[in-house]
């Protein structure tokens, strides 16, 4: 979790607490007022789309469907989304020496990948829950995330890094 993203998330919970104070010394259901504000905090989101959503090659998007099977020149990809799901075959993708990056942030993710023998790969999630079956290996993991590493990464001259944020999150090479 990026800095801005740690400190939007800082400022929502603070928020939160104060409202739920604020409803036991106002007697007014936190329930209702709670979820209105948090649907018009997602709304003034999508609509303005803040620093933290910005940059270069960012896909902000509510649900985010990609499907890839063609020659691509690879680069940065960063995909910012509510639902994201991503089935990647990128063996015809050309990818520069050097590391590669792939950022996925959503509260649900699917991605299935399928990459180049000349490719290192690595793979950290961030997740409540994670599932994932890689060469064949099926994994579920509870709150502590994926971290894998190909055989050989250290020694590819083209690496490709997967970052994944979410709440649930699948995994499929």
């Amino acid at each position: 979790m990026n800095k801005n993203t740690q400190r939007l998330f800082a400022v929502g919970l603070v928020v939160i607490g104060g409202l739920m104070i604020m409803s036991n010394f106002l007697n007014i259901s936190f329930e209702k007022v709670g979820w209105s504000l948090v649907i018009i905090f997602l709304g003034v989101l999508l609509v303005t789309k803040p620093e933290i959503f910005r940059g270069e090659n960012i896909h902000y998007k509510f649900v985010h469907d990609k499907s890839l099977d063609e020659s691509w020149d690879f680069q940065e990809y960063n995909v910012r989304a509510f639902v994201t799901e991503l089935d990647l075959d990128l063996e015809f993708a050309e990818f520069p020496d050097g590391e590669s990056n792939l950022q996925v942030s959503s509260f649900v993710g699917s991605i299935t990948l399928t990459l180049p023998q000349d490719v290192g790969l690595k793979i950290k999630t961030n997740a409540f829950l994670t599932d994932s079956k890689i060469d064949g290996k099926k994994e579920e993991i509870f709150l502590s995330g994926l971290r894998y590493e190909s055989e050989g990464y250290e020694e590819t001259t083209k690496k490709l890094n997967i970052q994944l944020n979410g709440f649930v999150m699948e995994v499929k090479l």
